[in-house]
């Protein structure tokens, strides 16, 4: 670059000479070979401008005829943008008759524009009347392009010094962050706002949090604290990790404002060497802003070396924190040499053995030997972690005062980069009230299990006492009802079906007692096998109850939308799911209907039973499967039972892996909805 910059030098210079060279032929009217295969373009004009010769440089240049350059003119291809100040610089060496030099955008004939550099020399007759101007231009592009790289990366080089200088201090991240982003702005060649921001993950990996930002306004500070990812510029790039340029604000700019002024983005992704996005960073731009791969080369510079200050500070925090974490926390902590030579134990050490670091450093740690350990046991340990290998156990150790207490260690080699072994870490705790508590749990168990042994059998034996003599009730009565039907009064028939309603509910709270202790003692038989919930299960339970509905005068419809409902559950505790959620239905509702729906949405089996009954109030709701639990309670309730129905269809849905839900109001109607995965 440096020798490009030489040439341009040499090219301006030798310019001169070549005016000199020409101006005596041009002047003379002989536009002999020498002047018209000249490199450089030139061309005369009279008082008025008006073009009177132009060589061969020129006519190549801009691919015009000879003709057609004597009658054009030379603003005529000057760049729309540069013209005023070129004809201003014309102008007014024209009034003064002097030389004049302009530098200007200039088109090719192959519609681009090129930098060019044109000197104006008076020419004059021998009576020094101004004859008009002898004009002389270069194409200087590629040399200003030179020089507009050379001063690119010296700023460029100026900038990353900068961010690593910063990378050493000691300053805190967002101190760091905030002056890299003002050393961004800063850039000369950079064409943005002045405006920008760092945005670094949260540790949850759900947003992106502004740590450093310049003239973004209140309303954006605010707006942009927070940006989850994948949404606006900043979070698409923090969710995909792909650098985004937008000219204008577009479709994706969806955090904005009434009075936000136009303008562009690039954002960047702040990457590690592995791809992992720890942030982004955002440069305002000039509304219509054109891309430029050597803008874009150069953000991605300056996003890896903030990743990497970023994890080196990260890294730092994380070591002081180690170290408060290792001196501040109540697990007790000691460091030895490969030799196992104590080297450091921390303040929760020194607290629960009564020793001092003073006691302690130099020393190994048999001083805290107890007699409760055969010499086998230390021999293990210590051929474990000289092996590399990590020592974990519980030990009986004995304080400064002689008491004895339980610590569960562990016991870890530390290994140098040849893999060598430096250091011994062991951490450990106190666990003597856990021992305690974990034999009064033992024995505490064994009598729960002794007591629950007998609590099955009471049950057991109590449902063997009292089902027998019901179902003796309940057979007798059906024969004398089945005897006496023909001659008997309407008031004794109710009386039988009171007897027999009766029999079967306290039959029923028998089941449900039965059931609900099997599940707290973990007893229940659980074999689950693949069923088809509709025609296995929904319709044998409909036809079982369609009866207690018509006894009620109700409406019991099953609708199965489904072509198969291939579920994997058990049997029984599935039909007991939906004749407890059936039988309620029909139970609290007076009038309307009940309707069981069996479908399939997303890969889930869905039943639906929707009642017009009662309903149930939004603050019981909570409650609702609570066992015992009942909305109306006491002598007045309107409707019978125990609580323990919903209460074992909420185990009962657990043990299924489904999931139930109730929406309800209150004398409209319930909807109880049970999910079931789809085999």
């Amino acid at each position: 670059m440096l020798r490009e910059i030489e040439e341009y030098k040499k090219l301006v210079s030798g310019l001169n000479g070549t005016i000199n060279s020409f101006e005596k032929k041009i002047a003379e009217g002989k536009s002999d070979s020498l002047a018209d295969n000249a490199p450089v373009m030139i061309w005369k004009s009279d008082v008025v401008n008006h073009c009177e010769y132009v060589n061969n440089a020129r006519l190549e240049f801009t691919g015009r005829t000879f003709d057609e350059e004597i009658s054009g003119g030379w603003f005529d291809m000057v760049h729309p943008d540069d013209i005023q100040r070129a004809m201003n610089i014309f102008n007014g060496a024209f009034e003064k008759k002097e030389k004049f030099q302009i530098e200007c955008r200039h088109m090719r004939y192959d519609g681009q524009y090129r930098i060019t550099l044109t000197l104006g020399v008076p020419r004059y007759d021998q009576d020094r009347t101004l004859l008009g101007y002898l004009w002389y231009c270069i194409d200087i592009t590629d040399i200003k392009l030179v020089e507009k790289i050379t001063q690119r990366d010296y700023e460029k080089q100026n900038v990353i010094n900068s961010i690593l200088n910063l990378s050493i201090e000691n300053l805190s991240l967002r101190e760091i962050l905030q002056r890299t982003l003002m050393s961004v702005l800063n850039v000369s060649w950079l064409k943005n706002k002045a405006m920008g921001g760092i945005f670094l993950n949260d540790k949850e990996n759900k947003n992106i949090i502004l740590m450093a930002s310049n003239n973004i306004g209140s309303f954006s500070a605010q707006k942009c604290a927070f940006i989850p990812l994948g949404e606006c510029l900043c979070g698409i790039v923090a969710k995909t990790g792909q650098s985004q340029f937008a000219g204008c604000i577009d479709e994706q700019h969806t955090i904005r404002h009434d009075n936000m002024l136009p303008h562009g983005h690039y954002v960047f992704p702040i990457c590690t060497a592995d791809n992992k996005i720890l942030g982004v960073l955002n440069v305002y731009l000039e509304e219509n802003h054109i891309k430029e791969e050597f803008e874009v080369e150069f953000l991605g510079i300056v996003s890896r070396h903030l990743a990497q200050i970023i994890l080196r500070k990260n890294a730092e925090d994380k070591l002081i924190r180690l170290s408060s974490a290792v001196e501040q926390t109540g697990d007790h902590i000691i460091i030895a040499d490969r030799k196992g030579i104590i080297e450091y134990v921390n303040k929760a050490f020194e607290e629960l053995t009564g020793f001092s670091r003073t006691d302690w450093i130099g020393k190994t740690p048999r001083i805290l030997k107890s007699g409760k350990h055969d010499s086998d046991i230390y021999k293990k340990v210590w051929d474990t972690i000289s092996c590399g290998q990590i020592f974990r156990g519980i030990t009986i150790n004995k304080k400064k005062n002689g008491e004895l207490y339980y610590e569960e260690k562990a016991i870890t080699p530390i290994l140098d980069g040849n893999g060598k072994i430096t250091h011994f870490v062991s951490v450990g705790r106190d666990i003597t009230e856990r021992i305690k508590a974990e034999e009064e749990l033992h024995n505490a168990k064994e009598m729960a299990e002794k007591s629950e042994k007998l609590k099955g059998e009471f049950l057991a034996q109590m449902s063997h006492e009292i089902r027998t003599p019901v179902n003796t009730i309940l057979n007798f009565a059906s024969l004398l009802k089945y005897e006496l039907e023909a001659t008997m009064p309407e008031e004794l028939s109710s009386m039988f079906a009171y007897i027999d309603s009766g029999g079967r509910r306290l039959i029923r709270t028998i089941d449900l007692i039965l059931n609900m202790s099997q599940i707290q003692a973990e007893t229940l038989s659980i074999n689950k096998i693949m069923i088809d919930l509709g025609c296995e299960v929904l319709s044998d339970v409909v036809i079982e109850l369609r009866p207690s509905a018509n006894e009620k005068k109700l409406q019991l419809t099953y609708e199965d939308r489904t072509e198969s409902a291939k579920i994997c559950g058990d049997q029984y505790t599935i039909a007991q799911i939906f004749i407890n959620i059936i039988d309620n239905a029909i139970k609290f509702t007076n009038t309307g209907e009940v309707k069981v729906i069996l479908s399939e949405i997303d890969g889930y089996i869905i039943v639906e039973v929707i009642d017009t009954g009662i309903g149930i109030s939004e603050d019981y709701l909570s409650n609702l499967f609570e066992p015992f639990s009942q909305e109306e309670t006491g002598y007045t309730r309107r409707f019978e039972g125990n609580g323990l129905g919903l209460a074992l269809v909420k185990k009962y849905v657990e043990v299924n892996n489904a999931e139930i839900s109730v929406e309800s109001k209150k004398e409209i109607g319930t909807k109880f909805t049970v999910r079931f995965k789809r085999q």
